[in-house]
Parts: structure tokens; sequence; C-alpha cells
């Protein structure tokens, strides 16, 4: 395998990144009308799946020359196993359309999104295993990637913000990422820049972590409160750490308070406990939309539903006394398909099983985190490349878990990508620190 080839491959997996960076950006813009965002939308998932139908192409192409499934480690042979078992079983219940009634439209767009995602893990996992080469460019280009895209966001962003304009969609709702913020805190504190460099990374992450909380968001203060608090925990260099989260919160504050930004943010958190059921309006929804799929599993005539859920493209009515904002919602009027929880949402449609299933596929990166608890262990990777992506992208994991609470995070999304690079450069590290050790042996 060339060198050119690994990389072109790298880039494939991640172009969709940047055409989804694209419409948002579009999107921020312009701030489209309902009908128009809703095409956006559509088109965004599109371009976002575009990354598994390549997957699917490359593992077709893999198979017709002849090249087996490699195990190449055991967490390739954990994945590659766990995904040929969810491909059978979401390919499987298509069954259940029928028996539940569901839409033809709304079960075609679920499966892809369904079945998609596990086929580009079978093939990051399986063609290029053994490809150090694949492994960092596809891990150095994402890193790219995700840079670039926090740095234009952020100009996006400041641009708007210092038209006075904070909320709203697209890169509106910027965020400069859980991996960003925790590369760069765990770069910073523990010398692997210059100091003029170290400096100049601070001052920049403290602007984009600013305009991030301009975007008024309320997942996006949860997520950069968590990942801040996560980093501080597998730092090894704790006071060094905590001296510059407490220099960050301090000057956001001062800034909040001499801009008035500080009642806008107090405001927006009073929102929340708005409204009749002490929730507002959003917050409802969501939880309207979990009680909605849970009373309809628990009265369906399916078989077995708790098992294996109501199938891809599952609709549900709104349940008593938790009513809906609007009834245009799903296939018909009264009908609701969308449910922005991911737990939720995997229990209605798979059932226990379709959720153990993604719970196995999250289960490494737990067995990750109980690894890095050993002290010497943590100050290696805190200093060793591969193992400050390690620990970023653990975070960065961990937080689009608890996302997930509110929003579909796993389900339809690149998570196979985030597994790779965790995978790929804990056992990069793992590696080097056995070396490192038997050097000073």
């Amino acid at each position: 395998m060339t060198a050119l080839f690994p990389t072109l491959m790298a880039l494939a997996f991640t172009l969709p990144g940047l055409l989804s960076f694209a419409v948002n950006a579009y999107i921020a813009a312009v701030q489209p009308s309902d009908a128009q965002m809703a095409v956006l939308v559509r088109i965004n998932g599109l371009l976002d799946g575009f990354v598994y139908v390549l997957a699917f192409v490359v593992l077709a192409a893999a198979v017709a020359v002849g090249r087996p499934l490699v195990f190449a480690n055991r967490f390739a042979r954990y994945y590659i196993c766990i995904s040929l078992a969810a491909l059978a079983y979401f390919a499987g219940i298509l069954i259940l359309t029928p028996a539940a009634g569901n839409s033809i439209g709304y079960t075609v767009g679920d499966l892809y999104r369904a079945v998609l995602p596990w086929i580009s893990i079978v093939v990051l996992f399986s063609v290029f295993p053994g490809s150090e080469a694949f492994r960092d460019r596809f891990i150095r280009l994402t890193i790219a990637i995700a840079f670039a895209a926090a740095l234009v966001g952020g100009v996006v962003k400041a641009v708007f913000a210092a038209k006075g304009v904070f909320y709203g969609a697209g890169l509106l709702q910027y965020y400069v990422g859980s991996f960003v913020l925790s590369y760069v805190l765990l770069r910073v504190t523990h010398g692997s820049y210059a100091p003029a460099r170290a400096v100049g990374w601070s001052v920049v992450l403290a602007i984009l972590v600013a305009l991030s909380v301009l975007s008024f968001k309320r997942g996006t203060w949860i997520l950069i409160a968590f990942t801040l608090t996560m980093t501080l925990v597998l730092s090894t260099r704790r006071a060094r750490a905590l001296g510059f989260v407490a220099v960050l919160i301090g000057l956001f504050g001062f800034a909040g308070h001499v801009t008035g930004l500080n009642a806008m943010v107090a405001q927006r958190l009073t929102y929340t406990i708005s409204g009749p059921r002490v929730a507002d309006a959003s917050s409802f929804e969501r939880v309207a939309e979990g009680a909605g799929a849970m009373h309809a599993l628990a009265t369906t005539r399916v078989p077995l539903a708790f098992l294996t859920g109501l199938g891809h493209g599952a609709e549900f009515r709104a349940a008593p006394g938790f009513p809906m904002k609007s009834e245009e919602g799903g296939s018909a009027p009264g009908l609701f398909h969308h449910i922005h929880s991911t737990p939720f949402l995997l229990m209605f449609r798979y059932g226990a099983v379709g959720l153990a299933l993604y719970g196995l596929l999250i289960l490494p990166v737990f067995v990750l985190l109980a690894r890095v608890r050993s002290r010497r262990y943590r100050e290696f990777l805190c200093r060793n490349w591969h193992g400050q992506v390690c620990l970023a992208t653990l975070v960065a994991v961990l937080g689009t878990l608890i996302l997930g609470l509110k929003g579909n995070v796993i389900y339809g999304a690149t998570f196979g990508s985030d597994l790779f690079i965790l995978v790929g450069s804990y056992l990069a590290a793992a590696k080097e620190y056995e070396e490192s050790i038997g050097l000073s042996n």
C-alpha cells in the first residue's frame, strides 16, 4: 500500500465533515426559512452519509478482490464481530415494518442511517488494520479538519457576535469542539508547545471558548464544563491546568459583566425552568417525545416489542399528559417520527437488543477510561502525542454520549471514525509506553 492511497482514503472519510461545515456556514449566513431549512438538513444528512456509502464500496471492493477481514488486534476483533452482529440484526428487523405498519419512506431512511455506520466500522477496523500510515494520516487529517473548522467557525461566529447576533441556526450554534478544547489544554499545560506558541494557543482557545458560550446553547455549556472537568481529572499537571481554567473563568466573568452578557446568560438559564411544567417548551418537547415513544412501545400489539422495538420507520402519537407542540411531525397528522434522545430512539425502534448492541459499541470506551487510572501511565499519555490524541478523543467521545441524552449522536453519526481514532491512538501510545519502559529498564 503506497503512502498516497492511505492519504486519499483518509481524505475521503473526512470529506463529509467539510461538506457539512460548508452547509452550516451557509445556514448561518442566510438564516433560511423553515421550508428551506428542511431541504438543507436533508442535503446535510446525505453529505454526512456519503462516508458510509464510500465505506460500503470499499468493503465490497476488498471482498471482491478476495481480501479477507483481518483481525489485527483485540479491539479490531471485538468491533468487527459486534458490527457484523449489528448489521445482521438491523437488516433482519425489517420484518417488523409490515407488522407495525411503518411508513416506507421513513423505513428506508432509518435503515440507511442504522446500517451504514456499522459498515464504516468494519471497514476502518478490517481493511486498513495493519497500516500505521493510514492510521496516522487519518488521525492527522481529522485533527487538521477539526482545528480548521474551529478556527473558521470562530471567525464566522465572531462576525455575527460583533453585530449583536448570538442565537440562530448553522454556525451561529458554534462550538469549538471537545476534542480541540481538551487537546490544546493538554498540550499547553504539559509543555508540548514552545512558550510563545503556548501563550498564542491559550489566547486563541480562550477566544474560541468565549464564542462558544455566546452561542447560548445549553448543551454547549454542558459540554464545555464537562470537557474542562474531565481534562483536569485526566491531567497530571492539575495545578497548572486548574490555574488556566480559573483564569479563563475569571476573564469570562469580567468580560460578561462589562458587556452585560452575564445577564443574558442568566436569562437563558432561567428560561430552562420556565413554563407551567417547570421546563421550557424545547426541553418539554424532548420529554414528550420520549414519553410518546415509550407509551407506543408499551401499548403496541407487536410481539416482543420490548426486545425488538417497532422497527425502522416507527412512529408514535403523543402520550396522555404530554402534548406535542405541533401535529405535523410524521407521515400523517398526529404521528411523530423524530426523537431527540438517543437512548429513547434506540429503545423505541430497536428495543433492548438494539440498545445493547450500541452499549457494546461504547463498552471499550469505559475500558480505556479505566486503563488510564494509572498515574504513571497517564503521565506518559499526557506528554506523548498519541497519548494526548487518545485522551482528548476519550473526553470528546464521553461528551458525545452525554449530549446523546438530548440529541441523536451515535445513531446515524460518524461515531465510527471517533472510535477508530481512539483505538488507533491508544494502541500506538501503549506500544510507545512499553518501549519506553524497556529502555528505562
